[in-house]
């Protein structure tokens, strides 16, 4: 169980949200505000927690060390169950309509309260729109992401022609780095990072079902993300003032209704919720809490989804493996005025 001590929240000042120019075609049109979110939403003004993750603060995982990648270069093919093949160079993308999504990602493996999630925009080009290019059979099943460094993954090619899956050559407005997998990565919705493959420089139409290298490990072959409400903040800004407690909450494109707490094992309060940039952004919510000088106080939390589907309990003992962990986020607030 992790603790945060109440001065926690004065490590950082209050973070800029980034702002993009407008012009690119979005398919992220801003959720409603939840029917209880009626509360007060200055809180979030000069915010301790980033709506939009700098591509520096956004997690990186891969299996080995990132390879570095020549621009000029480099060569997108795509093969296999299509009728033209393809070979793309870098600068061709800029010849093709552009696509920008906001979107979600987080580790497969990361346990309850962990940090390997971010939020970001991504542009670049619809997966589908190469495909179509390509004239892919109607013998499709799977399209394969197959990496520089020898890592590959698939999704269906049902998803892949949905139109929202993106081979994304900007994060945030720039270039993306080589962490996170110039000059071309994937980006597919509601999937685990595992899938959102980088550094791609073929993509392969199989006609069967393909186990991509976590899949042959045991790993979860859909990948769904998992809904999940993580603690990011515990901190006071003043002797006697309320405990600020604050984080994220993400449950794909199902959506967030409501984030929950209970303090010392009491009864769920709803907390303050901050509406969804997209459909898959996520949540940004607040909870003021009340000090109790002398004391720790105990703190779990955990979200709702527009269904009311309540997030699965879980434990701290739940394991990541095979498909993701189900659990609250409990910590420690400890109150040291």
């Amino acid at each position: 169980m992790n603790n945060i001590t109440r001065r926690d929240f004065l490590d950082k000042g209050a973070v800029s949200l980034l702002k993009l120019s407008l012009g690119l075609y979005l398919a992220d049109a801003a959720f409603p505000w939840p029917a209880h979110a009626k509360e007060d939403q200055s809180i979030f003004d000069n915010f301790p927690i980033p709506e939009i993750t700098s591509a520096s603060e956004h997690y990186l995982q891969q299996i080995d060390l990132k390879p570095a990648v020549s621009a000029r270069k480099w060569r997108l093919a795509i093969t296999g169950e299509v009728k033209k093949p393809l070979e793309l160079a870098y600068y061709d993308f800029n010849k093709i309509e552009r696509f920008s999504i906001l979107n979600t990602l987080k580790c497969i493996g990361d346990p309850v309260g962990g940090k390997q999630a971010g939020h970001a925009r991504w542009e670049g080009v619809r997966l589908r729109t190469l495909l179509r290019m390509a004239k892919i059979r109607s013998t499709a099943k799977d399209i394969v992401f197959h990496a520089v460094d020898g890592y590959s993954d698939s999704i269906p090619a049902a998803r892949a022609l949905g139109g929202e899956v993106l081979l994304a050559i900007n994060m945030n407005g720039k270039r993306i780095t080589k962490g996170h997998g110039f000059p071309i990565r994937a980006i597919v919705p509601n999937i685990y990072g595992m899938k959102n493959v980088k550094w791609i420089d073929r993509i392969e139409v199989t006609s069967y079902d393909y186990q991509g290298y976590w899949q042959k490990q045991g790993w979860s072959e859909t990948a769904e993300i998992k809904t999940f409400s993580t603690i990011l903040k515990a901190g006071i800004s003043g002797a006697k003032s309320p405990a600020l407690i604050a984080g994220v909450a993400y449950a794909g494109s199902r959506g967030i209704s409501a984030v929950q707490i209970s303090v010392e094992d009491g009864p769920w309060e709803n907390v303050i919720l901050k509406p969804a940039m997209s459909k898959y952004s996520w949540n940004l919510w607040a909870y003021k809490l009340e000090s109790r000088a002398g004391s720790d106080v105990t703190v779990k939390i955990r979200a709702v989804e527009r269904n009311g589907d309540v997030q699965q309990k879980g434990g701290w003992l739940a394991r990541a493996y095979p498909d993701g962990v189900d659990g609250y986020h409990t910590i420690r607030v400890t109150d040291d005025i």
